[in-house]
């Protein structure tokens, strides 16, 4: 939570390059992802995580006797999924953490909106769709669709907008 409040809480929706923020916001999502296949979504959280970290499976397996017959996406997810089950979080706090993305996805997309910055639509629907995603593994029936169909209605004149989300599994009924 201290990571969450401190690290993770930039007061302007935008500017966030530079900081820990998207890095962060796609970690905090991949962690409360429950399950092993990860959707669209969740893959682009996996691969910002990755980026953070630096993760390098050449790299990593230098000096080290192990024969790894993955992609490094694959191997790098199975390594935090062990580091996942070290770190425990407690299911109140997991809705907490949910929430305050939740807020601040909503504030970033509006302001990325607001300033007409086309450039970004794609992370946005990432983040969006990654939200989606873990509500469903938290329970939500639909979350996901319902969850994009949400930001798709508040945007109906953004026809690139609306196509990033479709390239995260968001379909219009």
């Amino acid at each position: 939570m201290e990571v969450l409040r401190k690290g993770v809480s930039e007061k302007s929706s935008l500017g966030w390059t530079g900081t820990f923020m998207k890095e962060g916001l796609a970690l905090f999502l991949l962690y409360l992802h429950d399950g092993k296949k990860l959707q669209q979504g969740s893959r682009s959280m996996l691969e910002l995580t990755k980026h953070a970290f630096e993760f390098r499976l050449e790299e990593y397996k230098k000096g080290q006797n192990i024969k790894v017959e993955k992609t490094e996406n694959e191997y790098f997810y199975e390594l935090f999924l062990n580091w996942k089950d070290t770190t425990k979080i407690e299911n109140s706090d997991r809705k907490k953490i949910l929430d305050h993305i939740d807020n601040l996805m909503k504030k970033r997309v509006e302001a990325i909106m607001g300033a007409n910055r086309r450039n970004h639509y794609g992370e946005c629907a990432a983040y969006i769709a990654a939200i989606g995603e873990v509500k469903e593994k938290l329970g939500e029936k639909n979350a996901k669709h319902i969850y994009m169909s949400h930001y798709a209605d508040m945007y109906t004149r953004r026809s690139a907008f609306k196509s990033e989300l479709k390239s995260y599994g968001w379909i219009k009924r």
